[in-house]
Formats: structure tokens, C-alpha cells, sequence
């Protein structure tokens, strides 16, 4: 009866090691994905910044 107890508590340690090493990745998987997302993010910031510098460039022609 012990024994089965102890197997039991290994199995459940293994499973939470386990578990525990899925939720690390899934953090630094979690990470990865925000700075990335930032750097989009800044990306089109910029992107948008220099297309209405373009569009404020060309009204101000025009209206020369």
C-alpha cells in the first residue's frame, strides 16, 4: 500500500514537472509574441508617420 502511494506521488511530481516546464515555454512563447507585437506596432507608427507627412507635403504643393 505505501508503495502504490509513493508511485503515485512520483507520477503526480512527473506531471507537475511536467506542467510546469508547459507553462514556462508557453511565458517565454507569450514573450516572443509581445515584443514582436511592439515592433509591428512601432512599425506601423512610423509607416503612418511618413504617410501623412507625404499627404500633408502634397496638399501644401497643391495649394501653391
Amino acid at each position: 500500500m505505501k508503495n502504490e502511494h509513493c508511485e503515485a506521488d512520483l507520477a503526480a511530481s512527473a506531471e507537475l514537472a511536467e506542467l510546469q516546464a508547459l507553462v514556462e515555454r508557453q511565458a517565454k512563447h507569450l514573450e516572443a509574441l509581445e515584443a514582436k507585437l511592439d515592433n509591428q506596432e512601432q512599425s506601423l507608427r512610423h509607416v503612418l508617420g511618413m504617410m501623412i507627412e507625404w499627404m500633408e507635403e502634397g496638399q501644401s504643393r497643391e495649394a501653391a
